[in-house]
């Protein structure tokens, strides 16, 4: 469900990208073509923490798409 808070709303939409490009693979195949600790990939799709932007950018790259959502449209 959209939220209002723009923050929270760009934090969603990156996890449903993550998981849309994730698809059907495990997290510990993610894990493996990425490098990211499967540890750290489960507590972003859980909402438990957030990625820094080397996580980020070994996410992107290693899954060969674009994550980040962009702005929101909110208050400037």
């Amino acid at each position: 469900m959209p939220s209002d808070d723009a923050v929270a709303e760009i934090a969603r939409r990156f996890v449903l990208n993550l998981r849309s490009a994730i698809g059907d693979r495990s997290i510990r195949e993610v894990a493996r073509v990425t490098g990211v600790d499967r540890a750290s990939i489960a507590a972003v799709l859980n909402g438990l923490s957030w990625p820094d932007i080397v996580t980020l950018a070994k996410l992107e790259i290693g899954l060969g798409i674009s994550l980040w959502p962009g702005h929101a449209d909110g208050p400037n």
